[in-house]
């Protein structure tokens, strides 16, 4: 207590004082708390604003990467179904044409000729009591291996045309 009757004002007592100055602080210390955590909410806010815009030019990269991956494999696959109808065409042309040789040929309208000689030993003499020979007819296959000729063009015919598939799928 003050001696003579002088009154301090209560805030002006060291354990006032003490108080005040601790809610003051107390005070600040609430204001920088909520001014530091909006502040780091409009942080997060904008890096998740960011992340999200990221997010989607990636996703909008991605899609237009695979609608030209798209178009790419469809004109490709035009491509191959393109070459694969001509080779079949051709191929198909080819057994056409093989089959109307086979029946030409089966019917006598055309003959296959097949350069050949006969071997000395089988040779009949050239004298002019075997004048009823006729030494210039060529020799021709039998019917077995007619089959097997034209077996083997269908094959070749075939082959090729495979050969051909496979090359255009690889370029």
């Amino acid at each position: 207590m003050p001696v003579g009757g002088d009154m301090m004002p209560v805030w002006m007592l060291p354990e006032a004082r003490a108080l005040i100055a601790a809610v003051l602080f107390a005070l600040a210390f609430a204001a920088g708390w909520t001014a530091n955590g909006w502040r780091l909410d409009a942080t997060i806010s904008q890096l998740g604003l960011d992340h999200t815009n990221e997010i989607k030019r990636m996703s909008e990269g991605a899609r237009n990467r695979e609608k030209e991956l798209q178009r790419e494999m469809d004109a490709r696959e035009a491509a191959w179904a393109l070459a694969g109808s001509e080779i079949y065409r051709r191929l198909q042309d080819a057994t056409d044409d093989n089959s109307r040789l086979r029946a030409d040929v089966d019917a006598g309208r055309r003959r296959l000729r097949v350069a050949a000689t006969c071997p000395d030993s089988n040779r009949v003499p050239d004298t002019g009591t075997a004048a009823g020979l006729d030494h210039g007819a060529g020799a021709e296959l039998t019917p077995d291996a007619r089959s097997d000729y034209f077996a083997l063009i269908d094959g070749i015919e075939l082959i090729t045309r495979q050969l051909e598939a496979c090359q255009a799928r690889l370029k």
